[in-house]
């Protein structure tokens, strides 16, 4: 039979780390089950046996046999037993009577670290220090079992450790008994739960190991490592103990168990150790593949090659993901209402924890987004950055302006603020500006390319922000105050959760920055947080009443007329539309809205006409005053062909003028532009006749 290989084209072996099944004797809970079995059968160590089954008594359900077991270490004397298990020449012993416990206690680790390594010859790099024991790092005490178990394997090669008497509880791997039922649904989620668990402190074992080996050879630079690597050790302690969580839960009986527990419990510390790590994972990625080659060198096999390395480096998000699923599986099987509300925590509790992670890596890339935004944009037009409060969301979308429906690409930042829309200056462009039923969306960003401020729209003036979906579509209305009345464009979007977010991001950005309503008669009509935040004077003038001197330039944004719908006007308390600061002063460098513009047509041979239009003029009509105009001085014209009408577009390229749209582009065009620049009186936009006027 042949197999076809994967998508990817590449055949990955099964023999890969990544691949390799969770070994659950590597798993902390089983290690410490196993050893304590094993110190049952030591010889003069029935008297700890009793104190540690005291110790796990004491612990609860929370602690299980870790905990027991590392706590009776801890106290140091046990493990003098555990040595002279191996019938040594010279047993350890503590014989200082005037010493406190805890003194006795070190005193007896040292003995104990001292005689493993010089009289039962265990090697230097397995050993572990007294602060391995002491800490409370997860790998320390790992250490720890390991030597524990290399000095019960030289006592039971020497004969010395008793026979078992039973099968060493805990081990949840073990067959069912005969006649026992067969798995339920539930036990089969239950498994997974556990067995991807093992799974996936295996990997972040193998993750960290590779770390460590990096450090050692001296491969990569320790700040190299550490940009990587982050704080796996941290999330590495943290998964082993949340897995002797989910080990010790498993362990008890069905109608004990609480699943959704451990995800409450440890909700908190999931969101500090997590965080930082996958806010960093994708910078870390970068950063892995551009040392791989050095990487590479030490030989370990998750860096058998860059995929496996990012694979491993993935881990963490993907757990977090597979959580709530899991602990849903299971409450669709579960009938108990107190098991239910149990699992409903958890759901809420794992959740959020992955809510917050998505929020880390929002926050990275809004970060990193800004740092790019201020250095592409040259002109702010006298805004200040710091001034527009947190960047709040950013994406490439296309935007609908005005009544001709045309769809424009911009880069659009929202801030706490104020709304931007940016366009990407691109050095010779191809013209594609007559297409407005594009159907593959925005194009993809250089982000060498430098952008260019093309709305802004400060969010104390929106008024109002609607959503549509339907399949295929999904848009976000934003209207706004804008000269010399309500304007709105649409923001399209490629699915209903970006849709949605945009949505309420917009609606609550307008709400915290809605006007402040009067309180009293000495009170001005409306006062503006944005003002407040850029110190706009506050006069008063007799009488009591404050007048707003707005210093800001008003919203830009392809400011064609619109009229807003009387459905669409947000009411105030007494039920009327809301009505603007009759004291507010008018800004200098706004632009009176025009509904007609002179047209400046300049010709080849230096000869130009002018005439005045309206906004709304159609093709025809505008060809045919032009021609007009040109007959006198030239036989040539539009209407017949030989002349072509051209305009300059805000990159200084030409396009041709052909249809009514291609006119409203131009107008729109010269809005855009003219807003920054407009000194009063008619504006002036200036097209082009090009060809032959003889």
């Amino acid at each position: 039979m042949i197999v076809s290989p994967p998508p990817s084209g590449q055949v990955v072996a099964t023999t890969n780390i990544i691949n390799q099944k969770a070994d659950a004797s590597r798993s902390l809970y089983q290690i410490c089950v196993a050893i304590k079995s094993r110190l049952s059968l030591a010889p003069g160590f029935d008297e700890y046996m009793a104190q540690l089954e005291e110790r796990e008594q004491e612990g609860g359900d929370a602690g299980g046999p870790v905990e027991g077991l590392w706590g009776l270490l801890r106290t140091g004397l046990p493990l003098l037993a555990i040595y002279n298990a191996t019938d040594p020449d010279e047993p350890l012993i503590v014989n200082v009577p005037s010493a406190t416990d805890a003194k006795k206690g070190k005193l007896a680790i040292a003995k104990f670290v001292q005689g493993c390594s010089k009289e039962l010859k265990i090697p230097p790099q397995e050993m572990f220090i007294v602060a391995d024991l002491l800490g409370t790092d997860t790998s320390g005490f790992s250490k720890v079992l390991t030597v524990i178990n290399m000095v019960l394997d030289i006592a039971q090669q020497r004969g010395l450790l008793r026979q078992p008497q039973q099968t060493p509880y805990g081990d949840i791997d073990a067959s069912p008994a005969a006649g026992v039922s067969k798995m339920s649904y539930r036990d089969h989620i239950i498994r997974e739960l556990v067995d991807t668990e093992r799974k996936y402190v295996q990997d972040l074992e193998n993750l960290h190991d590779l770390k460590k080996a990096l450090e050692q050879k001296g491969a990569i630079s320790g700040d190299v490592a550490h940009s990587i690597f982050l704080n796996i050790n941290s999330i590495l302690d943290f998964q082993r103990r949340f897995l002797i969580r989910v080990e010790t839960t498993n362990s008890m009986p069905e109608l004990r168990q609480e699943w959704g527990s451990p995800f409450v419990a440890y909700e908190d510390s999931f969101n500090a150790t997590y965080q930082p790590f996958i806010a960093n994972q994708r910078k870390a990625a970068q950063i892995a593949s551009q040392v791989f080659d050095k990487i590479q060198t030490i030989q370990h096999p998750v860096a058998c090659d860059y995929n496996t390395l990012d694979g491993f480096l993935l881990k963490p998000m993907q757990r977090l993901v597979k959580y709530p699923l899991l602990l849903k599986d299971l409450m669709k099987k579960s009938d108990d209402e107190g098991i239910k509300q149990d699992l409903a925590a958890g759901i809420e509790a794992a959740e959020h924890v992955l809510k917050k992670a998505n929020e880390a890596v929002d926050r990275d890339l809004l970060d990193e987004a800004l740092e790019e935004l201020v250095g592409r944009v040259d002109d702010w037009k006298n805004h200040r950055v710091e001034h527009f409060g947190k960047l709040l969301l950013h994406g490439v979308y296309t935007v609908i302006t005005g009544k001709t429906e045309q769809e424009k690409d911009y880069e659009i930042y929202l801030f706490e603020c104020i709304l931007l829309c940016c366009k990407e200056i691109t050095p010779n462009k191809s013209k594609d500006k007559k297409d407005k039923t594009r159907s593959t969306g925005p194009k993809m960003r250089n982000k060498s390319n430098k952008l260019q401020l093309k709305g802004r729209i400060f969010m104390t003036n929106v008024t109002e922000v609607l959503s549509f979906s339907k399949p295929g579509s999904y848009t976000v209305q934003i209207w706004w105050k804008g000269d010399p009345g309500v304007e709105n464009f649409v923001i399209k979007f490629s699915n209903e959760e970006m849709m949605k977010k945009w949505a309420t991001g917009l609606d609550k950005q307008r709400k915290e920055n809605a006007p402040q309503s009067a309180t009293s008669p000495d009170q001005s009509t409306a006062n503006f947080r944005w003002m407040e935040a850029q110190g706009g004077d506050l006069v008063n003038p007799p009488g009591g009443q404050k007048t707003i001197i707005d210093i800001q330039p008003r919203p830009c944004l392809e400011p064609l007329p619109a009229t807003d719908p009387p459905q669409r006007m947000r009411l105030n308390t007494a039920g009327a539309p809301p009505t603007s600061n009759p004291l507010a002063s008018p800004n200098p460098n706004d632009a009176p809205f025009q509904s007609q513009l002179k047209v400046k047509v300049s010709c080849d041979t230096g000869n130009y006409v002018t005439l005045v239009a309206a906004f709304n003029i159609t093709y025809q009509s505008l060809t045919d005053r032009i021609d007009a105009k040109l007959s006198r001085f030239t036989n040539s014209s539009i209407g017949k062909g030989n002349l072509r009408l051209r305009y300059r577009d805000e990159d200084g390229d030409f396009v041709n003028i052909e249809s009514d749209e291609d006119i409203q582009i131009a107008f729109s065009d010269w809005r855009e532009n003219i807003r920054s620049m407009y000194s009063g009186g008619m504006g002036e936009i200036e097209l082009f006749c090009v060809g032959d006027t003889a």
